[in-house]
């Protein structure tokens, strides 16, 4: 069987891939809203009507934290992953090229 008669390769399908459908977006976006403001009806007053308010924009908030927070667990890994095969004096110097290029307290 070659290669035409099977037919194009298949892509991978992403776990994440729902993120560029505008309807399973949409569909996931209403979901969140709908938590949302099911949890205002249990608020005070007051704050239920900012929860209300707000829900469209804590929905799309939670949609983005559903995609960026698996990322930011997969690099932390990655790097506590590389960090633990440095030899222990290469660590200071890891800390020290953070420290320079993203800023912090420089100990005396």
């Amino acid at each position: 069987e070659t290669q035409a008669e099977k037919g194009p390769p298949k892509k991978k399908s992403s776990k994440y891939a729902w993120v560029l459908d505008k309807t399973a977006r949409e569909k996931e976006e209403a979901k969140w809203e709908r938590l949302i403001e099911g949890a205002s009806s249990r608020a005070p007053p007051q704050v239920a009507q900012c929860l209300q308010t707000c829900a469209p924009c804590c929905a799309k908030c939670c949609i983005c934290c559903e995609v960026c927070v698996p990322a930011y667990i997969r690099c932390i890994g990655y790097v506590l992953t590389l960090l633990g095969k440095l030899p222990t004096d290469w660590f200071g110097v890891v800390w020290g090229l953070c420290l320079v290029f993203f800023g912090g307290v420089y100990p005396l």
